[in-house]
């Protein structure tokens, strides 16, 4: 069953624009939830004989940080873990991530872990794992690097498409198509950085080294879904110069549907079943690659191809 699809792109663009700004007023809102990775900060393993409720165990490790400030004689000995994060893993073991706010006081955050390994041995006979940790400055050297990988990943991205069609009709401008992919792609990428500030904040979803690889990864899988469809509105334009764009682009959109659905369900269902049955380390991994997919299929079918009209005053060089 057909629909239109560029007729209506208005409907399209603000299902978009309420998604992106839902997902750009979570972010000032509720924050992100980063990673030890990105923050700075300490993590624990226990394993128990019997598993306690995690909000129980969060609790604890609340209060004995308050304790231990109330102890402390100065200000300059007081720590900051922030709001714990508590999390099952394994049968009966969990994992306890706490930052470290301040770099200087590291004397005083490992003497904090030792009381902290001792209560929880006393109230819940816990024997501790593992235990690691990762300074606030690594943790900012890894967000910059995050951010550059992101911008210049996004460039590349512009130059390849506007290079590859290159060769489009006499008097159309292939920087569009470029300019327009990353339109779609940054689109993408912000509702997926709004889907984990909502996990984070309700579920303790955090965002991490696995979470940037997802969104690059999103970026090469998207881009290649909407080179697909412009290489459609390419080959039309080609054989029929004087058919109107927005009829072009409707009838490329329909002849690359299937196509595009088609794959993109092979690659949901593989990310569903990896999701539910596989690994818990990759299980965040695999969630951000399945909202990537899911919202880069949508981008590629009802965004990128209708940019193409609404910037057609941009797309059409002049003489």
């Amino acid at each position: 069953m057909r629909f239109p699809i560029i007729p209506n792109r208005r409907i399209w663009y603000t299902i978009s624009l309420v998604l992106t700004l839902a997902s750009l007023a979570s972010v000032f809102a509720l924050g992100l939830n980063l990673s030890l990775q990105f923050t700075g900060g300490t993590e624990n393993s226990y394993d128990f004989a019997s598993r306690p409720d995690v909000s129980a165990v969060r609790d604890l490790v609340i209060a004995e940080a308050k304790k231990f400030n109330d102890a402390q004689g100065s200000d300059e000995t007081k720590i900051d873990i922030g709001t714990p994060v508590v999390l099952p893993s394994g049968e009966k073991g969990i994992t306890l991530r706490y930052r470290i706010a301040d770099s200087k006081k590291n004397e005083a955050y490992a003497d904090f872990n030792v009381k902290l390994r001792g209560a929880m041995e006393t109230t819940y006979q816990a024997m501790e794992m593992s235990t690691s940790s990762i300074s606030p400055s690594v943790g900012n050297t890894m967000k910059t690097q995050a951010i550059w990988a992101t911008i210049i990943a996004s460039i590349a991205i512009i130059i390849y498409v506007a290079w590859g069609f290159r060769d489009l009709p006499k008097g159309l401008n292939p920087l569009v198509f470029g300019m327009n992919a990353i339109i779609a792609l940054m689109h993408d990428l912000l509702i997926m950085l709004g889907v984990f500030v909502v996990l984070g904040y309700f579920f303790h979803v955090e965002i991490g080294p696995f979470f940037i690889t997802a969104m690059l990864t999103v970026l090469g899988y998207s881009v290649n879904d909407t080179i697909v469809v412009y290489d459609r509105i390419r080959e039309n334009l080609q054989l029929d110069k004087r058919a109107h764009l927005d009829k072009i682009a409707e009838e490329s959109v329909w002849q690359t549907m299937a196509r595009s659905i088609n794959t993109s369900m092979t690659v949901i269902i593989t990310l569903a079943c990896l999701l539910f049955l596989g690994a818990e380390s990759i299980q965040m991994f695999v969630l951000a690659l399945l909202v990537g997919v899911i919202v880069g299929t949508y981008s590629s079918i009802f965004i990128a191809a209708p940019l193409l009209v609404t910037f057609k005053a941009q797309l059409i060089k002049k003489k």
